[in-house]
């Protein structure tokens, strides 16, 4: 019986297309590796391990999360935040009245060390047990993951841009 992925982690894949629209077969459903399980939209990133390791999967054969994401070693672990810096969503204007963007909030992104984080994701990494953000001295960019962890596992995700600026908004 081929193992089922945790059922959380979906919502950090690709949402479902069209099949005449798939751009993103991959990304459409968390994928097991080696020791773990993965998921992924392209903008982020998260690692899952499994319970226990199957004898026939030799350990170190496919790269954990952690060995992809710059080094954790540079910063402190920080309990992610509750409620952070927010931003006015631009498709409303910040009224949220009936918005799909920020879901009524009036609120679409998220700040966290410095990086702007889209509403849907800061929402999904809180949602995780113990959730942990690596806060570092200089501010997280645009061009740098924003790292996180959480008992279970890792990730990162990409910060937004506005413009072609560093940090939005």
């Amino acid at each position: 019986m081929k193992p089922k992925p945790p059922a959380f982690l979906q919502q950090f894949c690709h949402p479902p297309e069209p099949a005449e629209e798939m751009r993103y077969p991959g990304m459409v459903a968390p994928w097991a590796v080696g020791s773990g399980w993965r998921a992924t939209d392209g903008r982020i990133l998260i690692g899952h391990r499994r319970a226990k390791l199957k004898a026939q999967e030799p350990a170190g054969a496919v790269p954990l999360v952690e060995d992809l994401l710059p080094n954790p070693k540079k910063g402190r672990w920080r309990k992610w935040p509750a409620d952070p810096p927010t931003s006015p969503c631009l498709d409303c204007s910040g009224d949220g009245q009936d918005c799909f963007a920020c879901g009524g909030t009036g609120k679409a992104l998220y700040q966290v060390n410095g990086a702007w984080i889209a509403r849907r994701y800061f929402l999904a990494i809180r949602s995780l047990p113990n959730a942990c953000c690596l806060w570092r001295k200089r501010p997280s960019n645009a061009r740098n993951p924003v790292q996180f962890r959480y008992k279970g596992g890792v990730g990162a995700v990409m910060p937004v841009v506005r413009g072609g600026q560093g940090n939005a908004p």
